[in-house]
């Protein structure tokens, strides 16, 4: 982290790279060393709080760090092994759960985090539609769970939201030009995609709007 600039610049093989896509299908230089850190992030991370954690003059420092109040819980100077390190993890990890229950699921925090890319991308296509529907089967996947994964998929609703309200927006300056009938099969298709939501009237009231006119 201290020295990442001079690592790069001196092509160390601690900051040696590989170009691969990320979830989006961006290209990114992730380091092979840290796989699924870009340098990008490493650099991030070393103009972040995370110095304020190591004690004494002597780096590398491993700190580990209670991430619901982000104090210390244990630490290591110089290198640390795996088998030192996931035993620090192992046993602060015992007391993290005494006091929070048992955690998220791997499988399942990794699937929220694959719908919430898949609604981006659908959304960056212009597919509102299939973008409500995984956002529906995410909220399935989310109801009843810890209150970090439902703010991800309220989160991802909000997204879903804002490009619905745009759309209504165009629709309804189309529909006062007298565009309307080109425009019914669309808004009651969107209207049904939008029950439920905060945008179901809103969607509704239009429709009448589009008849009327």
């Amino acid at each position: 982290m201290e020295d990442t600039a001079r690592a790069v610049r001196e092509k160390s093989p601690h900051a040696r790279t590989e170009r691969r896509e990320d979830a989006y299908g961006e290209k990114q230089d992730y380091l092979v060393e840290f796989p699924g850190l870009t340098l990008d992030e490493l650099r991030d991370l070393s103009d972040s709080k995370a110095i304020n954690y190591i004690e004494g003059r002597a780096i590398p420092y491993t700190a580990i760090v209670d991430p619901f109040t982000m104090k210390q819980l244990a630490g290591a100077r110089g290198v640390v092994r795996t088998k030192q390190l996931t035993a620090l993890i192992q046993t602060e990890l015992k007391g993290l759960r005494a006091r929070h229950g048992p955690g998220i699921d791997r499988k399942l925090w990794d699937a929220v985090l694959k719908s919430q890319t898949q609604i981006d991308l659908l959304l960056g296509k212009g597919k509102l539609h299939a973008a409500l529907g995984v956002y529906r089967d995410l909220a399935s996947q989310t109801r009843g769970r810890p209150e970090v994964l439902r703010r991800k998929a309220a989160l991802s609703l909000e997204c879903i939201l804002d490009e619905a309200a745009k759309r209504l927006d165009k629709m309804e300056e189309r529909i006062k030009q007298g565009e309307g009938r080109k425009l019914a099969a669309d808004l009651r298709r969107l209207g049904r995609a939008l029950a439920g939501t905060a945008l179901e009237k809103r969607a509704r009231a239009l429709y009448s709007l589009l008849k009327s006119s």
